[in-house]
């Protein structure tokens, strides 16, 4: 088993957040568009930028059950 410096392990988890983000955001784009149409798209760009892992699945949970893009919106502030 080869050596792994703290810094290759570091490099690999910030690869695999960024992965996790990808993912979730691809969902959220799925999501937002099924839910809500061509309306639920516009905040595609909003959601491309952000970068928490939190504020993603946060919002990726909250469309399942929100009534209005608003209340999406009001997470991505």
């Amino acid at each position: 088993m080869p050596y792994v410096t703290s810094i290759e392990r570091m490099a690999r988890e910030e690869g695999r957040e960024e992965g996790r983000a990808e993912g979730l955001r691809q969902g959220i784009e799925v999501a937002l568009e099924l839910k809500f149409g061509k309306a639920g798209l516009e905040l595609l760009p909003t959601v491309q930028a952000e970068q928490r892992l939190d504020v993603l699945n946060t919002v990726q949970r909250t469309i399942r059950t929100a009534r209005t893009l608003a209340e999406v919106r009001e997470l991505l502030r």
